[in-house]
């Protein structure tokens, strides 16, 4: 993957440019809807991993509290509506069309947010040091399991290419 600059827009490009590569973004929403796992977190395992950080489950502690707010009155929200919106059968293709286009812009800034805020407290609580993104993982997950060894390799591969 290309270089990135060690900021937040850094990480935020970063983070459209992974999820991007092949069965990044399908693996990050399966395991967001059934795990409840937060993509912008995972993203953030990987990016940490990649310019030096060890992200410890007190690191998440911290890391979780400061996208609470966010994520639960901007993100949540917004992405319900947009999900509710593609399945109502009341409303044509044409108008879901637009509605969806505009809701999903509106996610992605809140997301974008929430990039920038784990950024921000990553470079202010995280210590940098011998780290990979499987380590990054297991603290975030809280568990050594499958889903997050496939992930792991999935990321992996994908900053190689």
């Amino acid at each position: 993957m290309n270089k990135y600059e060690e900021t937040a827009s850094g990480f935020i490009q970063f983070c459209a440019a992974l999820y991007q590569r092949p069965g990044v973004g399908s693996a990050c929403l399966a395991l967001q809807d059934g795990r409840g796992w937060n993509v912008n977190c995972l993203l953030l395992c990987a990016w940490a991993a990649r310019i030096g950080f060890a992200l410890t489950p007190e690191f998440w502690i911290e890391a979780r509290k400061a996208i609470e707010a966010l994520d639960t009155e901007a993100v949540a929200p917004i992405r319900k509506v947009r999900r509710e919106i593609s399945r109502n059968r009341r409303f044509n293709d044409e108008l879901k069309g637009g509605i969806r286009r505009l809701l999903w812009y509106a996610e992605l800034r809140a997301e974008q947010a929430v990039e920038s805020v784990l950024h921000r407290t990553m470079i202010s609580r995280a210590e940098r040091g011998a780290c990979d993104v499987t380590l990054n993982l297991i603290a975030y997950a809280g568990e050594d399991s499958p889903e997050v060894r496939q992930l792991a390799r999935l990321f992996s591969e994908s900053m190689a290419q």
